[in-house]
């Protein structure tokens, strides 16, 4: 995942009044409508900050970049995400919100049947 963020930063034809870049995961259709509004919300009063919510005392994606840290990917030598947050200049804030769904992860088959389940 992380190769396809860097590939994304170092595009140049993003336009230019785009000011935040959300990395959201391809396997979390079941976040409700208010904690992404909730994440951008709390992004808005934090502009040049690198937004994450966090449920259960963990970061949890979507993570919201500004253009400052967006711009900083094109030079990480980080291997993972998780690495570049680490290491970046770039605040990092979090926001705390209570929605299970962000503690859910799809890896496998087995993951997609037992949420399912529940």
């Amino acid at each position: 995942m992380f190769s396809s963020i860097l590939c994304a930063a170092t595009w140049t034809g993003w336009r230019r009044e785009i000011t935040v870049w959300a990395i959201v995961l391809g396997d979390q259709p079941h976040l409700r409508l208010e904690t992404l509004r909730t994440v951008l919300a709390f992004q808005a009063g934090h502009p040049d900050a690198i937004c994450q919510p966090e449920f259960g005392g963990h970061a949890r994606h979507p993570v919201l970049l500004p253009r400052t840290a967006f711009r900083e990917l094109k030079t990480a030598h980080a291997k993972t995400l998780k690495d570049f947050l680490k290491q970046t200049s770039c605040p990092l804030v979090k926001c705390p919100i209570a929605d299970p769904g962000l503690a859910l992860d799809l890896d496998t088959p087995e993951d997609y049947k037992q949420a399912k389940v529940d």
